[in-house]
């Protein structure tokens, strides 16, 4: 925003649309129309195993004993694959929001769709991708053909991030 008159409509259009609730004549007074108090979960939660590398080229979701488990609510994972998760390698999706270190979960799939990020294997180690949507101004990190690709294993539906030096409770 280049001016406060600026700023002054944005707020004034999220108000409208009921993103937010604002108070008059109250310098900070405003607050988020649907509070995280007021979300609702679908209350079960879903063992997500934490997937290493894959296994002969070939994705092994069951889990090892001794393997690291997240609990996830089934309201993050629409459809209808198993869910699996694993540390994401780099940060070359970092403009999607996706940086080395988050937790990356996904569903089984097998075929992606433009803007999606896929989750696939080159020299048996998993990499995430994004499928280059048409109006792309410039390509993302591509899965270059010379590295013996295996094929898609998933679609990532949400993205895990730990945050350290935050106190949560």
């Amino acid at each position: 925003m280049r001016s406060s008159n600026g700023a002054r409509e944005a707020l004034a259009a999220l108000a409208r649309k009921g993103y937010i609730s604002r108070r008059e004549r109250l310098s900070r007074g405003i607050e988020l129309a649907n509070s995280f108090d007021s979300l609702e979960c679908s209350g079960t939660a879903l063992r997500v195993p934490l997937l290493r590398n894959p296994v002969n080229g070939a994705l092994c979701i069951d889990e090892a004993p001794g393997e690291k488990v997240l609990f996830i609510d089934s309201s993050f994972l629409p459809g209808t694959g198993r869910a699996f998760a694993l540390l994401v390698p780099d940060s070359s999706l970092a403009k999607y929001g996706i940086r080395k270190g988050d937790l990356a979960v996904a569903t089984e799939c097998h075929e992606g769709q433009p803007g999606e990020i896929l989750v696939t294997a080159i020299d048996s180690r998993f990499v995430l991708v994004r499928v280059p949507a048409t109006s792309d101004p410039e390509p993302s990190q591509q899965v270059p053909e010379s590295h013996g690709v295996s094929p898609v294993f998933g679609k990532v539906n949400c993205v895990v991030r730990r945050l350290t030096g935050v106190e949560t409770g």
